[in-house]
């Protein structure tokens, strides 16, 4: 029997949609990662915030820290949609938030979980090849040409593009030598503990005062070991995990960024298909004795492909508006937020090291009078 954990989601609201203004339920990661690519699907152009990678080493070994991590991950996952002024609006996040067991397991799995993500995955290689196959096509100028088949990029988003791009390589980097901080802490934390350890038991084979020197200097060490090791989850908590959040975040960036390449594409190929059907027709008419039913023909697929890039052009220009906006917010949160967690990390640099110079400091004079003593006799 495979072994999973469950999550206990407690919801407080005064939004008229939801029945109940407070409520749980019980729901799994795999749960979440559903909710997370249902919002992606539907929510064209948002910014949907991430939720965890899996880990599926951590996972099978049900190791309490990678538990209680994953558990305070999904918790901001579900803070920011709910902060988001679309998404807390979804119907999605309703269902999940406030469906029952019976009614979750009929609507969200029938099989469209992950599909959302699998797709959006795939869609740099989808761009890097459909680009390359139809670009001497979208780039030619025909004088039947009824519509603009190349789409002229804003410099600014080209800048964008590459700042997310730089933002996303040092947030990783960022966040690796963070884990490696905390690592060191943590060893730091181990070996003074030994430490303290030995130092102990070598003052039990001491007599008198230079037996309590050491005792006093051991038991400062053990206590401090547990001070730093709790520094250490401190810092995993408050700093690196953030930076991780906001490294996946700018993830989720590049995902509607690749959503608006795709419907530029679909707007570029509606275009040229109007295009071709244009030039198609007026061939045909100025053919003398032309069939009328095939110039029918010809003109009902070009009506067709004139509502298709209608259509194309509506979701282009839906996503950029949308982006743009989310894009503003994107900034502004991630200002406020790295601002707190740098200041929040620097204070409590302050705070560890004053912490570790007084307990040290507390032993000199006690240690300086057995020096003392001992030197008087």
């Amino acid at each position: 029997m495979q072994a999973y954990v469950s999550y206990r989601v407690s919801t407080r609201t005064d939004l008229p949609s939801y029945r109940w203004a407070e409520f749980s339920v019980i729901r799994r990661f795999r749960d979440f990662a559903w909710l997370q690519g249902r919002l992606m699907e539907r929510n064209a152009g948002v910014i949907v915030p991430p939720v965890p990678e899996k880990n599926v080493v951590a996972k099978y070994s049900f190791n309490a820290e990678f538990i209680e991590r994953r558990r305070a991950a999904l918790e901001v996952f579900l803070n920011r949609c709910a902060a988001h002024p679309a998404l807390r609006q979804s119907a999605d996040l309703q269902l999940f938030l406030e469906a029952n067991e019976e009614v979750w397991a009929a609507e969200a799995h029938n099989g469209a979980g992950g599909a959302v993500d699998k797709k959006v995955n795939r869609l740099g290689l989808s761009l890097k090849s459909l680009g390359q196959s139809i670009s001497k096509t979208l780039h030619l100028s025909t004088p039947d040409a009824s519509v603009e088949t190349t789409l002229k990029e804003d410099p600014e988003y080209e800048r964008t593009k590459a700042y997310i791009r730089s933002l996303q390589t040092h947030l990783d980097d960022a966040h690796r030598e963070a884990a490696a901080l905390i690592k060191q802490q943590k060893e730091q934390a181990e070996s003074l503990a030994r430490f303290g350890t030995s130092i102990i038991l070598l003052g039990n084979t001491e007599s008198g005062k230079l037996g309590s020197a050491f005792a006093e200097l051991g038991n400062q060490a053990d206590s401090l070991s547990v001070d730093l090791n709790r520094y250490a989850e401190g810092t995993a908590r408050d700093f690196e995990a953030p930076l991780k959040e906001w490294a996946l975040t700018v993830g989720s960036v590049k995902k509607v960024m690749d959503a608006r390449a795709m419907a530029r594409l679909e707007l570029e190929t509606a275009a040229q298909s109007v295009n071709a059907r244009s030039g198609k027709l007026k061939r045909l008419q100025a053919t003398v004795n032309t069939p009328r039913d095939k110039v029918t023909g010809v003109e009902r697929d070009l009506q067709d492909a004139n509502r298709k890039h209608d259509a194309a052009k509506e979701h282009y220009e839906y996503i950029m508006s949308q982006m743009s906006k989310e894009l503003a917010r994107f900034q502004e949160q991630k200002a406020i937020d790295l601002a707190t967690v740098l200041s929040n990390f620097t204070k409590a640099q302050a705070s560890n090291c004053r912490m570790v110079a007084d307990a040290w400091g507390a032993l000199v004079p006690r240690l300086e009078g057995i020096k003392n003593s001992s030197l008087d006799k």
